[in-house]
């Protein structure tokens, strides 16, 4: 083997040993021993949740609520202010702070996912759902962010997806949308930690699977005797365990960060008849 084929090969090893054994032992043993450890209280904290009139947002602002959080719910099923167009989300803001104070937990949950092939879809409905799914969390960071820099206080949560660790058949804009999100949180807690290194705001990002919030007509799972399906209670509750814990980063169910990981490994033949054995 010569030398540049050794270095390729290391560099291979070294990669799959780090997504393979590294951080999902990481992640284990960060569960068992931050569960000794107090979860930070959220009481008297004042939030905003993104499409909290359904679903993992309805439940979010419900657990939330018992924790002594004060909410401001925005959806489009319950108020004028569109997440999606920069201008309401200004006056949502406003209002927002007028009655409830400085916010300083963002919680970006809105989203839509048609499920259709990509040839299919107009470009006003690719439109429709980045305004919604990736713009959206865009002006409220905008707006939210630059205050908790200068309080030194906050925490940014935003509702991405496995469709944005991996692509889906019918789901192409959606997961692209995804894609993008990850994007989005990975760049910027770079940024705050490079930019803003003794700032005390956090930054979650949480990677659902198969959520049965209604956003998908009769949902279900490729191995659903692996990974079954969440209900939205279960995956709030998973959601706020992580910003509690101020995880950067959180799968639902825990379970996918290894089999993700593990998934890096195989090749790409292997992966090729998973999906298409399993449908």
């Amino acid at each position: 083997m010569d030398n540049e084929n050794q270095s390729l090969w290391l560099y291979r090893y070294l990669v799959g040993a780090n997504f393979l054994i590294f951080q999902p032992l990481l992640g284990f043993f960060k569960d068992v021993i931050i569960l000794a450890i107090k979860e930070k209280d959220l009481r008297g904290e004042v939030a905003v949740i993104t499409g909290g009139g359904h679903g993992i947002g309805l439940e979010m602002v419900r657990q939330l609520t018992d924790m002594g959080v004060k909410i401001a719910v925005w959806d489009i099923n319950i108020v004028s202010a569109r997440a999606a167009v920069r201008d309401s989300v200004e006056r949502a803001v406003a209002k927002t702070r007028a009655e409830l104070g400085e916010v300083t937990l963002l919680i970006n949950n809105a989203g839509i996912m048609p499920c259709k092939l990509l040839l299919n879809h107009s470009a006003g409905d690719v439109e429709k759902i980045f305004k919604v799914n990736v713009y959206s969390n865009y002006w409220t960071i905008f707006e939210f962010l630059p205050r908790m820099l200068s309080l030194n206080r906050g925490h940014i949560v935003c509702m991405s997806s496995i469709a944005g660790i991996t692509g889906t058949p019918n789901l192409v804009p959606y997961c692209s949308s995804k894609f993008a999100l990850k994007g989005l949180m990975d760049g910027l807690a770079q940024e705050l930690r490079l930019q803003y290194p003794d700032s005390k705001v956090k930054t979650t990002t949480i990677h659902p699977f198969t959520v049965d919030t209604g956003l998908a007509q009769k949902p279900r799972t490729r191995f659903n005797w692996l990974i079954p399906i969440t209900s939205p209670e279960s995956a709030a509750a998973q959601t706020i365990r992580a910003i509690r814990r101020e995880y950067e980063y959180a799968f639902i169910p825990q379970i996918l960060c290894p089999l993700f990981a593990l998934g890096k490994l195989l090749p790409r033949k292997v992966k090729k008849w998973i999906n298409c054995s399993s449908r």
